[in-house]
């Protein structure tokens, strides 16, 4: 990956993503504080990208079909609640089980898997909507 990708928004999202898949069990501090950082940059690539290409006339109705797509949702509503109110809104497993990473501690909605995992799925599709934004509006501006 070139460091040119490295130092965009969502490019920094993927790394503060890694970094909580990588903290151990006893830096739940740290995992926290990767996850928030990566849900804020990933925001702020949509954000970016709005400044960039929001005087085109086709800008206004493709943002606001984004409010339909649930990747959009969360990273929008999670980065809203981290800045705006308090720490993210994920739950804790406790057991008596020990596991390596601090990830196996927390969950978003669904229980079955670790808050990480779940931001990594919405990540993915938000990716491919910052890039077919990206691909409708350069050059075009």
């Amino acid at each position: 990956m070139s460091t040119a990708y490295k130092r965009t928004a969502f490019g920094r999202a993927e790394f503060f993503l890694e970094l909580a898949e990588q903290c151990t069990s006893v830096q739940r501090d740290e995992f926290e504080a990767y996850l928030e950082a990566c849900i804020v940059f990933a925001r702020s690539a949509l954000l970016r990208l709005k400044t960039k290409y929001e005087k085109h006339p086709q800008w206004k109705a493709w943002f606001e079909q984004l409010n339909e797509n649930s990747s959009v949702n969360f990273f929008r509503n999670e980065r809203n609640f981290v800045l705006k109110e308090s720490s993210s809104k994920i739950g804790q497993r406790i057991g008596f089980k020990s596991t390596e990473t601090a990830a196996a501690h927390y969950f978003y909605d669904d229980y079955s898997l670790t808050a990480a995992q779940e931001v990594r799925q919405y990540l993915e599709p938000y990716k491919k909507t910052l890039l077919d934004g990206e691909e409708q509006f350069k050059d075009k501006s």
